[in-house]
């Protein structure tokens, strides 16, 4: 099994849970536009009317990436990585998120991430690695479902 983590500047961070996103709107036929969001432990997700993500209560990290998978309902196995191209497997944009006493206003871009994702039986094995705009490194690696939600 993998362990739930994000390490961020060499502090570890507890992975609690995580929610992929689809948004229709900017999606193709080649390529469906998926949010990967996962949060750490301290971290509650807050919804808006329609049951879509839309903040963030308590304290600790979220980490996101606008991915493009084949699928609008799970991101397929594969390497996935950061780039302009428009291809299934291709990371577009990504952020490191502190969440600060229910604060979201600061967040680090991403110069450069990849993740491998596993998915079998609905059941997620994500590991990854990246660099935000400070240079700062992170890893994390999340195993378990995640959590679908359309815009």
């Amino acid at each position: 099994s993998v362990p739930l983590e994000f390490v961020y500047d060499g502090n570890k961070h507890i992975l609690a849970g995580g929610s992929l996103l689809h948004y229709p709107s900017i999606s193709t036929p080649q390529a469906q536009s998926l949010g990967l969001l996962l949060y750490t432990d301290g971290v509650d997700l807050q919804f808006d009317p329609q049951g879509f993500p839309s903040g963030a209560a308590g304290h600790g990290f979220i980490l996101y990436f606008d991915c493009l998978s084949s699928d609008s309902t799970a991101l397929s196995t594969g390497w996935y990585e950061m780039g302009t191209l428009n291809l299934p497997k291709t990371i577009t944009w990504g952020s490191v998120n502190p969440v600060v006493n229910g604060n979201m206003d600061l967040w680090f871009d991403c110069k450069s991430a990849s993740f491998e994702v596993l998915y079998e039986n609905g059941q997620y094995t994500i590991t990854g690695e990246g660099l935000d705009e400070a240079d700062f490194g992170f890893t994390f690696s999340y195993q378990g479902p995640l959590d679908w939600h359309q815009e």
